[in-house]
């Protein structure tokens, strides 16, 4: 897994805005925000990497589920790539 300073270069690259991120123990978290193209929502967020588990957990939030929709498809992908892994969305209730 790359290390969380290259995923967050990596997410900035691509139009996010890393608005805070630390360390505790060995989970990194990470948040970014950023406006959609063409539109006036503010979408965010909030990466969690858990690198002693292999695991990540990123949650999108945003003022509408068809901007978060969006949003979660386009950097899910970007995300994963990043990861070098296939990531899965889930859809909260």
């Amino acid at each position: 897994m790359p290390v969380p300073e290259n995923v967050e270069e990596g997410l900035t690259r691509v139009g996010l805005t890393c608005i805070a991120a630390g360390v505790l123990g060995s989970t990194h978290k990470s948040y970014f925000a950023a406006r959609l193209r063409g539109s006036a929502d503010m979408v965010m967020l909030e990466l969690v990497l858990k690198w002693d588990a292999h695991t990540v957990q990123a949650t999108f939030r945003g003022a509408s589920l068809m901007s978060v929709t969006a949003f979660a498809d386009h950097f899910a992908a970007v995300l994963g790539n990043l990861l070098c892994t296939p990531l899965h969305l889930m859809q909260s209730t």
